[in-house]
């Protein structure tokens, strides 16, 4: 899975944003092996498939997930909290800063992106 596929997203439609979510999910699973291999013990949530009817979960999830890796990797984490899937900017918003610290978290592991 390429880690562009985080941030290079056809949304709002439905297909696109389940494909998103999987790729997401997967490079979050990714980062939790390899931070277990290194000794740590990082929360795992069910990150796919996204609950619609319970976003706020998800993101609760989501942003401890976040912590936890940039504390890691000594990334400064940015609110994962609230994210309106329905509005354009603020989507973008999240897709750009979620990607980028997936990219540091990736590059301090030695993942491959």
């Amino acid at each position: 899975m390429p880690l562009a596929s985080l941030y290079a997203v056809e949304f709002p439609t439905p297909e696109a944003l389940d494909k998103w979510a999987f790729n997401h999910a997967q490079h979050h699973y990714a980062i939790v092996r390899a931070l277990q291999a290194q000794g740590g013990s990082p929360h795992l949530y069910q990150l796919y498939p996204m609950n619609t009817e319970d976003l706020m979960a998800w993101n609760l999830d989501h942003a401890t997930m976040h912590q936890e890796m940039d504390a890691v990797a000594s990334e400064n984490s940015n609110n994962m909290l609230t994210v309106n899937f329905g509005d354009p900017s603020e989507l973008r918003q999240f897709l750009y800063y979620n990607y980028q610290e997936h990219l540091a978290v990736a590059k301090f592991l030695n993942l491959n992106a």
